[in-house]
This record gives C-alpha cells, structure tokens and sequence, in this order.
C-alpha cells in the first residue's frame, strides 16, 4: 500500500495509482478514502472547484503534484 500513497502523492488518480501497485481500481478507491481521511492526501476531480491557483487558468502558477492528470492543467 505504501507505493499507492506513492502514487497518490505524485498526483495520480485512483485508477493509476492502482494500476502501479497493482491493486484493483475498487481497492485504490478505498484506499483513497482511507489516505484522505488521515489527511495524507486531498482527493480532488480533475477542475474541481477549490483548485487553487489553477495553472490551467493561470500560466504562472506552479504546477503541483496534485495537478497531474487533471485536464486542465496545461503539458510542460
């Protein structure tokens, strides 16, 4: 489990993250829910509202972990 919280604090969503750990898309998602609930990760959809500084809306915002995957977030 230790490379899915990994995975997730890279930036990648539930279905890679557990693609790369091997784990079925159902156990990542509660896996998710689990990491969420300690506070070890933010669970966000990709332009969700409450993105902050969004580089997809700002070219000079930092381009965070959490960003990846997100389709609004521009490829650098």
């Amino acid at each position: 489990m230790a490379s899915m919280l990994s995975a997730f604090r890279r930036g990648a969503t539930i279905a890679q993250a557990g693609r790369e750990a091997g784990y079925s898309p159902e156990v990542a998602a509660l896996a998710a829910e689990h990491y969420e609930r300690l506070g070890l990760i933010e669970v966000r959809e990709p332009g969700a509202p409450g993105c902050s500084s969004c580089p997809g809306a700002n070219p000079e915002a930092e381009m965070r972990p959490g960003c990846a995957g997100c389709f609004f977030a521009p490829k650098r």
